[in-house]
């Protein structure tokens, strides 16, 4: 409706916000008016009621699509060919209408492209998705509410990328009519989880482990007897193949659950960090299954997939994809001179953003692959510099560009080793140097990996750093460069980085500043507990502190130790333990100083400690894990098996955390 008083313009003012030079809220105002609905000629009763309001819908479709007059938007982009299947599949729809609560789809064999096939299924399900009883329409999900089954999507994160993951699944199985949910595997029920369709999306944590929200959960699998026929399953699974055991908690998961009887939906699905084209391509799979699923138990026949399109959502600034820029003003090595370990105290000023953080959360920093790697991958392409090449997200870019900034030059991908004539994996640079590739422009994107961020757990806290992000980075080279820490430790004063913050779903301060932690961080690992102290000193936090810290030498390796002791003397650190390993003829690591003083541990345990673990997920990890077991078994006079039982709880509490890689 339009009119004086009506249109939006005359019921709203035109002011001018004076601060932010904006202009006022408008609100639309609408005028409803009720029409009869139109009549359907009924002569025996119902059905021909149904079939009228059928063919009103189809006529109603046939004229949106223009169909009717070729040069309508929608048919002057179909070939004739295109038009007259459409409009014979729609007549033929006329001459014999659905049955109630059936709905028609698309053949695989109709003639339309891909986008105009996704829009008419959508078109189709908007009108049929529904039943008819006693001339109501009702919504076709309500009508099958009782029977169609309820999706779970359960997720196990670190980081917090497969909880993302997860909850946009979600969003695609409701949008395809499907009723689902996303919950953390932490929450997992045997009582009423054993049954009924479920999507595990997992990632893999250390060395093959599972996340620390699903070691409970997996303990439990683990001691499984019953058959568990009763769930229908499909596993996708994140990890990192420079990492040997790539997704090894999903294929775990996956073979565990197909051995104790339940029933795999789909193949596992293995995802690299730069997962978005391998989920954007397993979407339609993975929807058309479920859909299968939901026909085989329901009346409802969902229409063909894709649905839509999704329309491209602007990145949040500071985020992943969307990083910003950081100013380098700290470069200070914390090893003494002629170490042969180099760890950097790394500071980077975000005064210029909005980034925000607290203890416990890492900062994503996207490094810059080194001039010489880019130098051997452009000989071994035979490309101009120049050369436009397109990358999913970033468009079209100059070929050195793209290889300084957005694609891997450190591990070959399949389709590269292919290229290089069936060469083992190893240190790409390194196969680049005598290689000469025969390859176009396009190929290039699908020859490399895409370049990933590096996570670092943030070493300050913001209420005595500021606004300096402070990390704690070990500059690795042997046997091959750490891009990211070779790259930082290498820059000069001021220079600007593309960072961004991770926060972290699980690695915080008790809320309780009263509450008592203990804290074991070897070499690097310290980073977030520095941070933790701080914090707790800017609180004035009264809870106990005890830090496990090691390294190889205490004359070269003490990382902080004038801030620790400081702590120290203050009361803030009520213990700090230490193991330098190669100080003495017998190597000792911080599990044996753990062990040492085990009654002191358990007794802390006892009285609600939490405890922290941050470093080397291939052998610390799981040696001060095996230790804390040990000391819960021996101090607590418990069985193994009660003492695993105990610090799966103390997970399930949110008592014990690692941040460990």
């Amino acid at each position: 409706r339009f009119g004086e008083d009506l249109t939006v313009n005359s019921v709203t003012p035109d002011a001018v916000d004076p601060l932010s030079l904006q202009p006022g809220f408008k609100l639309c105002a609408v005028a409803l008016e009720r029409i009869e609905k139109p009549a359907c000629p009924a002569p025996q009763g119902a059905e021909p009621s149904r079939k009228g309001h059928s063919v009103m819908m189809l006529r109603a479709l046939t004229s949106h699509l223009g169909l009717e007059r070729s040069d309508q938007p929608v048919a002057a982009s179909l070939s004739d060919d295109a038009q007259a299947w459409l409009s014979g599949f729609l007549d033929g729809l006329e001459m014999a209408p659905p049955g109630a609560g059936e709905m028609p789809m698309l053949p695989a064999s109709a003639p339309l492209p891909a986008q105009m096939r996704a829009r008419i299924s959508g078109l189709l399900a908007g009108l049929y998705s529904r039943t008819y009883a006693d001339h109501e329409v009702l919504p076709l999900q309500e009508a099958n509410a009782s029977t169609a089954p309820k999706i779970i999507v359960w997720w196990a994160s670190q980081t917090g990328r497969a909880e993302g993951l997860a909850a946009t699944i979600v969003t695609w199985l409701r949008e395809a009519g499907h009723e689902a949910e996303a919950k953390c595997l932490d929450t997992f029920d045997t009582a009423s989880n054993f049954v009924g369709a479920a999507l595990f999306v997992v990632s893999t944590f250390g060395d093959g482990d599972p996340p620390d929200c699903a070691v409970p959960f997996w303990d439990m699998l683990r001691t499984q007897k019953g058959p568990m026929s009763g769930l229908t399953f499909a596993v996708l699974a994140l990890g990192d193949s420079s990492y040997a055991n790539f997704c090894g908690f999903g294929r775990a998961l996956d073979g565990h659950l197909t051995e104790l009887g339940a029933t795999p939906l789909l193949e596992r699905v293995e995802c690299e960090p730069d997962f978005e084209d391998t989920v954007e391509a397993w979407r339609g799979t993975l929807l058309n299954a479920f859909s299968q699923l939901s026909s085989d138990k329901t009346e409802a026949m969902l229409p063909a997939l894709p649905l839509q399109v999704d329309k491209p959502v602007a990145p949040v600034s500071g985020s992943r994809d969307a990083p910003v820029m950081a100013r380098l003003c700290i470069n200070e090595r914390l090893c003494a001179t002629g170490y042969d370990r180099d760890t950097r105290r790394i500071g980077l000023d975000v005064s210029g953003t909005e980034l925000s953080w607290t203890p416990g959360d890492a900062l994503g920093i996207w490094p810059r692959n080194p001039e010489h790697h880019v130098e051997v991958a452009l000989r071994a392409l035979g490309l101009a510099e120049d050369t436009p090449i397109v990358l999913r997200g970033c468009g079209t870019v100059g070929l050195r560009e793209a290889l300084v900034r957005h694609l891997d030059l450190t591990r070959p991908n399949p389709a590269m080793l292919a290229a290089l004539g069936g060469h083992a994996p190893g240190f790409l640079p390194d196969l680049l140097k005598e290689a000469s590739l025969a390859v176009t422009a396009q190929d290039v994107a699908s020859l490399f990996r895409r370049l990933q961020p590096r996570l670092y757990s943030i070493a300050s806290s913001p209420k005595v750093a500021e606004r300096v992000i402070e990390l704690t980075m070990g500059v690795s080279c042997t046997p091959w460069p750490g891009i990211c820490s070779n790259w930082l430790a290498g820059l000069t004063e001021d220079a600007e980085i593309p960072v961004f913050i991770q926060p972290t779903t699980h690695f915080r301060l008790p809320t309780d500043d009263d509450a008592a932690m203990i804290m074991i961080g070897p070499g690097t690992g310290i980073a977030p507990f520095r941070g933790f102290l701080q914090e707790r000193a800017a609180r004035k936090s009264t809870g106990r502190n005890w830090l496990f810290f090691g390294e190889r030498h205490a004359a070269k390796g003490f990382y902080y130790q004038d801030e620790l002791e400081a702590f120290l003397a203050a009361g803030l650190l009520t213990r700090l333990d230490t193991a330098f390993s190669r100080d003495q003829s017998e190597r000792i690591y911080v599990q044996d100083r753990m062990e040492a003083v085990g009654t002191e541990l358990w007794d802390w345990l006892r009285e609600g400690a939490y405890v922290y673990v941050c470093g080397d997920a291939t052998r610390m990890a799981r040696d001060v894990d095996a230790a804390l077991r040990r000391i819960v078994a021996r101090h607590g006079n418990l069985s193994s098996g009660d003492a695993d039982a105990f610090v799966s709880n103390l997970t399930r509490e949110g008592r014990y955390l690692r941040d460990v890689y």
